[in-house]
């Protein structure tokens, strides 16, 4: 029996693991790889090396790691470096495939949603791994403007991003309390909350003994 298989469109490389997206995302590749055939798109960033590529594209079908570079354009600062004619033309080239689903990470991804909508009929899935950007006190894009240039900078993310929730068929958020924020701003929206889990046969649980360490 073939295994379903899907495509994943990712903004960072999901190794080495040096952030907690990483380790979700990671984990999710090597997991999930025993069900599904995966088909990998991810910008790459300096100092990945090849031998880092190779580690997550043994849990891959298929594995396109595309070269991330600083550029300006017409959309919101923090999609500009993820907007490029390279990443455009192999998920127009991957699309040729038909797919169980088709997933992207990260808001800074979503803007690709439009594309896949266009050449593609298979469910659109989004993880939403921060949904802080909805809240400009704690939206942490572009704290390097000054005050009244950021917020018109989040304004125009938050705009962008509810043109852009219309397009997918679930939102994934890694917490409950962000999908009860996500059900609030978008209503009627299918959002289901898929936590981070721990890896227990690394963490294992020792009983507590008379003393104390604390790390601060």
């Amino acid at each position: 029996m073939s295994k379903r298989k899907f495509l994943w469109l990712l903004p960072y490389f999901p190794y080495p693991i040096l952030s907690g997206g990483n380790v979700r995302v990671f984990n999710l590749i090597k997991h999930l790889s025993e069900e599904y055939d995966i088909h990998l798109i991810s910008f790459v960033e300096d100092g990945v090396s090849e031998e880092e590529i190779k580690e997550v594209s043994k849990y891959c079908a298929s594995l396109k790691a595309i070269k991330r570079i600083e550029r300006e354009g017409p959309l919101p600062m923090i999609f500009q470096c993820y907007e490029t004619e390279e990443m455009t033309a192999a998920i127009t080239e991957a699309l040729k495939e038909d797919y169980d689903f088709v997933q992207l990470d990260f808001l800074t991804m979503a803007h690709y949603a439009r594309l896949v909508r266009v050449l593609s009929s298979a469910p659109l899935v989004f993880t939403e791994h921060d949904v802080s950007w909805l809240d400009f006190d704690k939206c942490f894009h572009n704290r390097h403007l000054d005050e009244r240039a950021r917020y018109a900078e989040w304004i125009r993310i938050v705009r962008k991003a509810d043109t852009l929730y219309d397009l997918f068929d679930l939102v994934i958020t890694v917490s409950e309390l962000d999908a009860e924020i996500v059900r609030k701003r978008y209503p009627g929206k299918r959002v289901v909350a898929v936590p981070t889990g721990t890896d227990c046969s690394h963490y294992t649980y020792e009983k507590p003994g008379d003393k104390t360490d604390l790390i601060y």
